[in-house]
């Protein structure tokens, strides 16, 4: 009885060493006696989401000399993509049933993460996906990415997952501040499988807390002299883990330097102490794979150190590795600039002057620091207000009697403020003394109970808005006048209590002027507007003296009482402190 043929059966098939584009397939064809032993294989291939038929990928016809293939390497395959291979046994008597299997390609090497912002204690970093799996979008899920993280500043640090499968944006939380860090980010297939990982070339560094308490250590009527209070900023590490960071920084800084090196400047320099050099021009560059802003304030304070074009490597790693501030940026309430105070001695504390204010004014300020790595956070705003300005007159004498003076106050406008001081030279211990506080109008100033023949001095102040006073003006020196009996005169702040202009004055009123004459003399009149009239074209007036005071005694500028004085319009409207009114009628 002739022996049946039977067909071979399914071969067992393995797919293994899964990479971007390519992968290893074996197959152990079987058979249950010498009938069904297969002669050779066909394996076919075509993608998972694909509606077209299995393309065939290998065949081996039969041949007498060879035995038949077992293994396969797999070449141009598409990242991320599912794939479905089919194999089946060949024999003289026909083909067998078909073994499938599945596999996917893992993603390609993603691009590197890019940092969006940083705070104090995160990092947002946005995940970038590879252009070559873009690519393929249509047939396959896209790359998930899982995104670890390493603190460059602890030397035995570990890479700590931080994120897992994430498509987007990723934001981690609880870092340091003031810390850097490399970020590895992880494509991850369908099947969990991850591809070859990527490491962030520049580092990644937070923001700095502004730990200091910046103050406002003076104030004039135009500047202010801050304190950026950064004595307080600790080094959380003691002497030993400061030695290894270091140690650690350095390599760092040696890997990078020298990347950089190769690329811009292949023909490497040794300088006298048998290290390379770097020309300045590279330095953006340095600071760019250092993973930090190459600003103007990081490269003007890291060139300081180089020679002849050029900065040694030993500088730069100890530029870098120095974590005390390299500058302080001040920002102000009512300016859009920025001003900038280097910290040349790299102290921990320093101050600057700010010029340029306006008096009697109320500023903010701001202030963040940058170190050679990053950059702190804006302070608390600091306010201060302005003192007001150098008074340009001294107190100007009116009246003197044996009990009292009459000052007349210059120089302040009509919403500034001002405190007159006095110093009694007769004292014991003399000592300046606020006797009176106010504003303009009021430019008359009456202070009594003094005793005749003492010697007192007189100064002003300005004041501003939160009563500070200012630089005082100089003072005013008089004598009280002895005992002469009682004073019979008029009293001037009671008689003219009416401030108005020239304009407003007519025939009969009395008014209270003063003039300069004989130079610094100050001559104060009362007088009785007796008519008025023009004269060349120039109207003026006619006026009757009731009371005169100079300045100085035994003046020869004093007036007698009755005489008549003519005064032109001008003139007289410069003059007038104060009228008393014969009427109320024919008034503006």
């Amino acid at each position: 009885m002739p022996q049946k043929q039977r067909l071979p059966p399914a071969p067992n098939l393995t797919i293994s060493n899964v990479g971007t584009s390519s992968a290893d397939v074996t197959w152990v064809g079987r058979h249950h006696s010498e009938n069904d032993t297969p002669l050779f294989f066909c394996l076919e291939m075509r993608e998972s989401l694909s509606k077209e038929d299995f393309v065939l990928v290998f065949t081996d016809p039969p041949s007498s000399d060879l035995e038949p293939k077992m293994r396969i390497k797999l070449y141009d395959l598409a990242s991320n993509t599912t794939y479905i291979l089919r194999i089946k046994s060949i024999n003289e008597n026909g083909a067998g049933r078909f073994t499938t299997e599945t596999f996917t390609t893992t993603p390609t090497q993603p691009l590197a993460p890019r940092l969006l912002s940083a705070t104090t204690s995160s990092l947002q970093i946005r995940l970038c996906t590879s252009n070559h799996d873009a690519k393929h979008k249509s047939m396959t899920s896209s790359p998930k990415y899982n995104i670890d993280i390493r603190n460059v500043d602890a030397p035995n640090s570990e890479w700590i997952t931080v994120a897992k499968n994430r498509l987007s944006d990723v934001q981690i939380h609880g870092l340091t501040d003031g810390s850097s860090h490399i970020l590895r980010c992880r494509a991850v297939n369908a099947n969990g499988i991850e591809g070859v990982c990527r490491e962030s070339s520049p580092m990644f560094h937070t923001l700095l807390s502004y730990n200091g308490r910046p103050s406002v250590q003076e104030v004039g009527s135009d500047f202010a002299r801050l304190s950026f209070g950064t004595s307080a900023i600790a080094h959380k590490r003691n002497i030993e883990e400061y030695h290894q960071w270091i140690q650690h920084e350095s390599k760092e800084i040696h890997k990078v330097f020298k990347e950089v090196l190769i690329k811009g400047n292949p023909s490497m320099e040794i300088n006298e102490n048998h290290e390379p050099t770097m020309p300045v021009h590279l330095l953006p560059q340095l600071l760019t794979c250092l993973g930090t802003k190459p600003s103007s304030i990081r490269l003007e304070t890291l060139s300081q150190d180089q020679t002849d074009g050029s900065i040694s490597l030993s500088a730069v790693t100890r530029w870098w590795n120095d974590t005390s501030p390299l500058a302080y940026t001040i920002r102000r309430s009512d300016s859009n600039e920025s001003l900038v105070c280097y910290n040349s001695s790299r102290r921990d504390d320093d101050d600057a002057m700010i010029q340029g204010l306006h008096p009697n004014t109320k500023y903010s300020f701001s202030v963040r620091y940058t170190t050679s790595r990053t950059t702190s956070l804006w302070c608390d705003d600091i306010t201060c207000t302005t003192l007001p300005r150098t008074p340009p007159f001294r107190p100007a004498l009116v009246r003197i009697t044996h009990q009292m003076c009459l000052l007349k106050i210059n120089g302040f406008d009509a919403k500034e403020r001002y405190r007159v001081e006095h110093l009694s030279v007769s004292d014991k211990r003399p000592q300046w003394r606020t006797v009176f506080n106010g504003a303009m109008p009021k430019c008359l100033v009456k202070l009594n109970n003094f005793n005749g023949g003492e010697i007192h001095k007189f100064r002003i102040r300005g004041l501003n808005s939160e009563g500070s006073p200012g630089k005082c003006s100089g003072a005013l020196t008089i004598t009280i006048a002895g005992e002469r009996g009682p004073d019979t005169s008029i009293d001037i702040l009671k008689e003219f209590t009416i401030d108005c202009t020239a304009d407003d004055i007519i025939v009969g009123d009395r008014v209270l002027l003063d003039e300069y004459v004989e130079g610094n003399t100050l001559r104060t009149i009362a007088v009785q507007i007796n008519a008025i009239f023009t004269r060349n074209e120039t109207q003026s007036y006619r006026m009757e003296v009731l009371w005169c005071h100079c300045s100085r005694l035994n003046s020869k500028a004093m007036l007698k009482v009755g005489q008549l004085v003519e005064r032109p319009m001008d003139d007289f409207a410069e003059r007038v402190l104060r009228t008393k009114w014969a009427s109320e009628d024919d008034r503006r």
